[in-house]
């Protein structure tokens, strides 16, 4: 019995080694999981350093984003909102997307906003643009800007918000 553990100890080491090892020896990379996240976001601090946070709808600790939508989902502040990204070290989620739930309990447009003469428009994908009625002038100078917008039945404009420049 001492015997056959003699010989398998060894085997059992190596079988081990090989299937933790890559070709080249080395330990295969973790994964990296994508999260997704519900909730409400929120700035905190003063500039030039503030965080932009994200209150998760379920119980939790607020999650710090960092990524290329930050500037974007610090735009959006009170806004509910689904971001997916990879979480990290200290509660950091690197925020790889997003989509704008409500704002102030409706859901908006989002998209490229576009002036042609006294026609208002909003670029929301493929396909023809959305008409906006009553755009505020406020509104129509941030053309060719990435924005929200919230419309009454008839297309009108009720309320509006610059997402990034640019």
């Amino acid at each position: 019995m001492v015997a056959l553990r003699r010989a398998l100890v060894p085997t059992l080491l190596l079988t081990t080694l090989a299937l933790n090892c890559n070709t080249r020896g080395k330990m295969p990379a973790p994964q990296e999981e994508s999260t997704t996240l519900v909730g409400t976001v929120r700035v905190a601090g003063s500039t030039p350093f503030p965080q932009v946070l994200l209150h998760p709808e379920e119980d939790g600790p607020e999650v710090e984003i960092q990524g290329a939508y930050r500037s974007e989902l610090r735009n959006l502040q009170g806004a509910r909102v689904r971001v997916t990204g990879r979480l990290g070290a200290g509660n950091v989620l690197n925020a790889s997307g997003y989509e704008i739930l409500e704002i102030g309990g409706q859901k908006p447009l989002v998209g490229l906003l576009l002036v042609e003469g006294e026609t208002t428009l909003l670029r929301t994908g493929p396909g023809e643009p959305v008409t906006l009625r009553g755009a505020p002038e406020e509104l129509r100078a941030l053309a060719g800007d990435k924005v929200w917008v919230i419309t009454g039945r008839d297309g009108g404009v009720q309320a509006y918000g610059l997402i990034r420049r640019m």
